[in-house]
């Protein structure tokens, strides 16, 4: 019997990793069965090719960061401009409805270009990651079949294991071996769907916004 407890409420399929294998709750015995552990992520975190989608993901980031810091900065300045208008007239938001209006659309249409924009970068993101996953599950069944291994657990679902279990040095190695070469599309090369009612819904909180000015504190 192995010396692993599970968590409660562990997941099967995790990152796409895992070979087909019984996961329960509580405590398993796997009896006649050889078990491993792999921590995700070590994995994510050390392994070659994760580093070089995480390293141009970073890149595409600081890249977006820097294109919206000016327009940031320019609402940023507005709002305190504002502000001081507003305590000018003794803290009272009467007579700058359209300008707190004018300000909150600007805010929105901003936070919305934000979103888009990390949107299309996280699938780019998942895209790179999807060319690394067939050969980890390939890995992955090559130290099993070396190992004589039936499961492989992730580590963050499991409470307790003794050291000898733990194949992520091994898969490692094994993955950074193979070299892989993988090719991070162009983040503006995907789509985001568009919510139907989000043009609505915006004008809807523009005209709220209009009917009950909020205090300045």
């Amino acid at each position: 019997m192995s010396n692993i407890l599970l968590k409660a409420g562990a997941g099967c399929g995790i990152a796409g990793l895992l070979l087909a294998g019984a996961m329960a709750y509580g405590t398993v015995p796997f009896n006649n069965t050889s078990v491993a552990v792999l921590d995700l992520d070590r994995v994510q975190q050390e392994a070659d090719a994760y580093e070089k989608v995480k390293t141009e993901t970073e890149k595409y980031v600081s890249a977006l960061k820097a294109r919206f810091i000016d327009e940031e900065t320019a609402l940023a300045q507005k709002g305190a401009d504002l502000k001081k208008k507003i305590e000018a007239a003794g803290g009272k938001t009467a007579g700058f409805e359209k300008e707190i209006q004018k300000l909150n659309q600007e805010l929105v249409e901003f936070q919305r270009k934000v979103r888009f924009e990390s949107e299309l970068i996280a699938r780019a993101k998942n895209a790179a990651i999807a060319q690394v996953a067939p050969i980890a599950q390939a890995s992955l069944k090559e130290i099993s079949q070396k190992k004589g291994l039936s499961v492989i657990l992730p580590r963050p679902y499991v409470t307790y294991h003794t050291e000898n279990v733990d194949i992520t040095d091994e898969f490692i190695k094994l993955l950074d071996g193979k070299k892989i070469q993988v090719s991070y599309p162009d983040p503006a090369q995907f789509t985001v769907p568009v919510v139907a009612n989000q043009g609505a819904a915006q004008q809807q909180s523009a005209q709220k916004t209009e009917e009950k000015p909020t205090e300045s504190k």
